[in-house]
């Protein structure tokens, strides 16, 4: 969210200062994956830029309808944070391509 709070701060429209806020959350993450030897979280199908790019869509919406500046952050996390503890407990992931669906190049099979 840090991310997003400095692209706003910075003038940016709010589509970029979602994507910073996204950018800034996952790649955190990712930094600190790799410092505890871990596979990162986002590289293994997790939601974990999904429920960065809600906390950030919140807060920069309610940003831009001027709700007071602690309450917008507050709200922004507890909404990521809530997604992330349903995705864990909930073991929601993202689709993974089926072999049926792409042929060996990793391409989508054109239809014929």
């Amino acid at each position: 969210m840090t991310g997003a709070l400095l692209a706003l701060a910075a003038g940016v429209a709010s589509p970029v200062a979602v994507l910073l806020g996204v950018v800034s959350g996952t790649g955190g993450g990712v930094i600190r994956d790799v410092l505890a030897h871990q596979r990162p979280l986002s590289l293994v199908g997790q939601i974990y830029a999904l429920t960065a790019a809600a906390g950030a869509t919140v807060l920069v919406v309610l940003t831009d309808a001027r709700a007071p500046a602690e309450a917008a952050r507050w709200i922004a996390i507890a909404v990521a944070f809530v997604l992330r503890l349903l995705a864990i407990h909930s073991s929601w992931s993202l689709p993974h391509p089926s072999a049926k669906s792409s042929n060996e190049s990793g391409r989508p099979q054109q239809p014929t």
